[in-house]
């Protein structure tokens, strides 16, 4: 082998070290909360218009979304809302 080249594994190792961990720096979980825009999604999914009345968008604008990872194998979404499901 010739004086500058390198073993697999020492390749291995200089390529991993460009990357950065979170973790290694001490990240120990992860949060965010998501935002949806409810009526163009369902506008877009049943391919007709939906009025801003619709019961369903009224009902879903007041649903909170979050996603928590823990990085040790637990996640999870939480959906809280502040109104009642409609009636149907």
């Amino acid at each position: 082998m010739m004086a500058q080249e390198k073993s697999p594994h020492d390749r291995l190792l200089a390529a991993h070290g460009q990357y950065y961990t979170p973790t290694a720096s001490g990240l120990k979980s992860f949060r965010c909360d998501g935002v949806i825009d409810w009526k163009a999604m369902l506008t877009r999914l049943s391919a007709t218009d939906i009025a801003d009345d619709n019961p369903a968008v009224q009902f879903l604008r007041t649903v909170h979304l979050s996603v928590v990872d823990e990085f040790k194998g637990k996640g999870s979404l939480e959906w809280t809302n502040s109104a009642p499901l409609p009636a149907g």
